[in-house]
């Protein structure tokens, strides 16, 4: 109930304040509508704050990760592609680019910016993931082995990264240094 007095307080100042005032607030009340689950609401202020404050990168990178739960994976990469790279030099933009590019079926894309990711934090192993999944999706099989040994380097007593690896070489035709 509380978050709901919340919402309406929000947008009754978003109402009675300038347009140019309202980026921060409706942020806030896009939090809210996810907390509770309104979607399309924290969608509509999501999108609408960047326009209102441009320097607001952190809006457009939250609108980045709402996107794909409203199946709009496409969107998500387009919103997060504009993220100028300078204001937002974190390997977890990246990363949330690429996991945007692969669900939306561009590989390729989402293997350069597992990259970018990479080249900022080399031991990111979500990104050492993706980047496999993604060289996989994009047809570059060698490069999927390579990330899978980054994997089991990085994890050598996980058994789940010793079979993708295993998979990968498999893939390649070295099914005898699979075996090991």
């Amino acid at each position: 109930h509380k978050s709901e007095t919340v919402r309406v307080t929000l947008r009754r100042l978003i109402a009675a304040l300038p347009p140019a005032a309202t980026a921060s607030y409706r942020r806030e009340l896009a939090l809210e509508c996810l907390a509770a689950r309104e979607l399309p609401e924290a969608e509509a202020q999501l999108r609408a704050a960047p326009r209102l404050n441009p320097s607001d990168t952190e809006t457009a990178v939250l609108l980045g990760q709402v996107l794909p739960t409203a199946r709009k994976t496409a969107d998500a990469a387009a919103v997060l592609r504009g993220v100028p790279p300078g204001r937002v030099g974190r390997p977890e933009l990246y990363l949330r680019l690429a996991q945007a590019e692969l669900a939306a079926n561009q590989p390729a894309a989402a293997l350069a910016d597992t990259r970018r990711a990479l080249a900022l934090t080399p031991n990111l192993a979500p990104a050492v993931a993706l980047a496999r999944e993604a060289a996989l999706q994009s047809g570059e099989t060698t490069q999927a082995v390579a990330f899978s040994r980054r994997l089991v380097a990085l994890h050598p007593r996980d058994g789940a990264a010793r079979l993708r690896l295993a998979s990968d070489l498999g893939r390649v035709g070295e099914q005898g240094e699979a075996l090991y």
